[in-house]
């Protein structure tokens, strides 16, 4: 399924209640559009975070901004997962500051060949790992939320990144919306 999906471009200003500036049900065009691929629009963010670089989300006609995805610099030559670790504890606390109880997912895959320290990445990037925090429920509600989610995503083998995903609280009904949108075609 193609989404609807734009990223975003860093500059600054001040818009701090809603993640990075974006506000949950906007219009994209409420947003200055740096430049447009077919699937992509590249936008200013109202306020970027000093380690994310990428921004992205999807968008329906429907129900305007419906998720938020913010992506760090890429953590190289960390084949043990040391720094992104650490950065990770550090957004992850912030994260939990702002917004409450999390549940966080650290596990390795049964079986998995990659258990040796010095191949942390690599479990992550065989999809053998997941290191991973939520934050869901009526603790959202007041920031039209439904759900975030911090994670590890890898690049190759020694390089990972960072992901914040923000999810709007109607994030299903404009799925739905944008999967409408596409299948009108048929």
């Amino acid at each position: 399924m193609k989404h609807l999906v734009f990223s975003v471009m860093v500059l600054s200003s001040s818009a701090a209640a809603d993640p990075f500036g974006v506000k949950m049900g906007d219009e994209v065009h409420q947003y200055r559009v740096m430049s447009e691929l077919p699937s992509f629009k590249f936008l200013v963010v109202p306020s970027p975070h000093p380690d994310f670089y990428i921004y992205q989300g999807v968008h329906s006609r429907d129900h305007g901004i419906c998720q938020v995805r913010a992506t760090s610099q890429p953590f190289f030559s960390d084949r043990f997962g040391d720094g992104i670790q650490d950065d990770f504890a550090r957004y992850e606390k912030a994260l939990t500051l702002k917004y409450g109880d999390s549940e966080s997912h650290r596990t390795l895959r049964d079986g998995s060949i990659w258990t040796r320290p010095g191949a942390w990445v690599m479990s992550v990037a065989q999809q053998d790992r997941v290191h991973a925090t939520y934050w869901s429920g009526d603790q959202l509600e007041e920031y039209g939320l439904s759900r975030i989610e911090l994670r590890v995503d890898s690049l190759l083998e020694d390089a990972a990144v960072i992901v914040i995903e923000y999810q709007s609280a109607s994030f299903e009904a404009c799925m739905a919306s944008i999967e409408g949108e596409e299948n009108a075609s048929f």
